[in-house]
């Protein structure tokens, strides 16, 4: 008996580290980064891009959804706004997010002057909408952030791929695989319940897929 269970808790934390390791690779602010990679490497028409043109971008989402969110998270955490970096709070979240949604807003605007980077605009406010999105929804409860930037992940690629684009069905296959992989780990972590898990990752989907339809 005492061996077996020694067994189970020899076991936990590796499954614990697993699932963090999950949550970090996939965290929301290196979705766009990962979606701009399959855009420019994958088999899509933006592959065709001048690599200067590449860089631009690249360097534009970047800064807006990588680099200043993170700095600004960092910044709140040391300034004691918020307590934790992981926003394991529901209240501290809405600063944060709302610091996103305007960044999201900010690299729209940066390259809508680029005919050639419509399709990427349409991509950045869609982005936007689902970080406003979460942050409505935080005010009463705590939605699954890691699941709504992977619905909208799977959302960008599903209608891109409809629309003809590019060809996307394995890269639809791998998202679609890792958005499992991300709410089993979100929930054996205990971050969330399966509903908080599964209305971030429909509610990222349906905003994402109808913003770029609409925007």
């Amino acid at each position: 008996m005492n061996e077996n269970l020694t067994g189970a808790y020899d076991a936990r934390p590796w499954a614990i580290m697993a699932s963090r390791t999950v949550s970090t690779v996939f965290h929301p602010f290196l979705m766009p980064t990962y979606l701009l990679a399959l855009l420019f490497f994958g088999r899509t028409a933006f592959a065709l891009y001048s690599l200067r043109f590449k860089i631009y971008i690249a360097g534009v989402v970047l800064l807006y959804t990588l680099v200043i969110p993170a700095l600004s998270v960092a910044l709140l955490r040391l300034s004691g706004r918020i307590s934790s970096l992981r926003l394991d709070k529901r209240d501290e979240r809405i600063l944060p997010l709302a610091i996103c949604a305007l960044c999201c807003i900010i690299c729209a605007m940066t390259i809508r002057r680029i005919p050639s980077a419509i399709l990427l605009r349409r991509i950045m406010l869609a982005a936007a909408c689902c970080q406003i999105l979460c942050l409505a929804v935080s005010r009463f409860w705590k939605i699954s952030l890691h699941l709504t930037a992977a619905g909208g992940f799977v959302a960008v690629i599903s209608v891109l791929g409809f629309a003809g684009t590019g060809r996307l069905t394995t890269a639809l296959a791998a998202a679609i695989v890792v958005s499992g992989m991300l709410a089993s780990a979100r929930l054996y972590l205990g971050e969330h319940n399966l509903r908080q898990v599964a209305a971030g990752f429909a509610g990222g989907f349906i905003t994402a897929a109808v913003s770029l339809l609409l925007l």
